[in-house]
């Protein structure tokens, strides 16, 4: 029954996201999705907060199906326009695996608002065994500490502005946050994902608009 039940759950989980806007173009999208009206907010700073809590709890539904780094992903990208929401996992933790999925993908979205951040999380090493003890190698947590790397960028829906930040984090709750330095490779591939776009031009960053989260 329990089987069934879980089975029945992913089946349910799966259709909620064949929604037709995920077909409309080829996407390396995990999930495509239609953001009801309750949850949308004109806010972007709410926005950003919501998607960094959102960052920091997704996890792939069933472990067996999770890939080889685990059950939560190495990132994920966000991205908004209309009444659609877009998202991409990253399956390695190099910025620009990510950033070029979603560049592609977004080349023809209007009024959009992009968040995409990296979530290598805590540590784990296989240890072997203490000298007195026979066994195997275990999984063992070696540094609960590790950071969250941030961008959201707002092109529309009368916003523009881009934000940055650093989360602290121990294990996968947030301790602190601090400035994201300038130019670092992250920031360069994150802003990259944009860089051409027509809402760039139709909507362009006043001085001063750049923030640093601290």
């Amino acid at each position: 029954m329990e089987l069934s039940a879980t089975r029945d759950a992913a089946i349910r989980e799966w259709a909620r996201h064949l929604v037709p806007e995920a077909f409309a173009v080829p996407t390396r999208a995990h999930r495509v999705e239609l953001a009801r009206a309750s949850d949308r907010t004109s806010d972007f700073d709410a926005w950003i907060a919501e998607q960094r809590r959102f960052a920091r709890t997704v996890e792939y539904q069933f472990g067996r199906d999770a890939p080889p780094h685990g059950d939560h992903p190495l990132g994920v990208a966000i991205v908004e326009h209309g009444d659609e929401r877009w998202r991409w996992d990253a399956d390695c933790e190099e910025p620009r695996c990510l950033a070029a999925k979603v560049r592609e993908d977004v080349a023809t979205f209007r009024e959009l608002w992009l968040f995409l951040t990296l979530t290598p999380g805590p540590r784990y090493a296989w240890l072997p065994p203490p000298d007195d003890e026979d066994g195997f190698e275990e999984l063992q947590l070696v540094e609960p500490r590790w950071k969250m790397l941030w961008y959201a960028e707002a092109r529309g829906q009368g916003t523009a502005r881009i934000v940055t930040g650093i989360d602290h984090m121990d294990m996968w709750e947030r301790v602190d946050t601090v400035p994201l330095p300038p130019r670092t490779p992250f920031e360069r591939a994150a802003g990259d994902i944009l860089r051409g776009h027509p809402d760039r031009r139709r909507h362009p960053i006043r001085r001063g608009r750049h923030q640093r989260e601290a």
